[in-house]
């Protein structure tokens, strides 16, 4: 049986809540914003961006790279994750974009 501890949070806040509850999105899409908000805001300390590992996001919500790829190429096309480079080597940052007028 699973026995949750009370001590650690992912904390962010009610608006982006309130604006991802009326974004329309498939399941695969919802564990992939789950996973991003885990590795990214349930950090210590909490992180505005991640670098896109994908075995990772393979772990934490058990869904195939195809799923992952699928799902990650549709939320960046909606605008509600961002990418960005990190410094000259190709390593990708994923985060949220908090700027929840700009998804589609």
């Amino acid at each position: 049986m699973a026995s949750p501890q009370p001590d650690i949070f992912v904390r962010y806040s009610k608006e982006l809540l309130r604006a991802k509850a009326k974004l329309r999105i498939s399941g695969v899409q919802n564990q992939l914003w789950e996973a991003v908000m885990l590795l990214s805001y349930g950090a210590n300390p909490p992180k505005k961006e991640i670098e896109w590992n994908t075995a990772e996001i393979q772990e934490i919500t058990g869904l195939s790279r195809t799923y992952v790829w699928k799902a990650r190429s549709a939320m960046l096309k909606m605008k509600v994750l961002k990418r960005t480079k990190k410094g000259t080597d190709y390593v990708e940052m994923i985060g949220i974009n908090k700027n929840y007028d700009q998804w589609k």
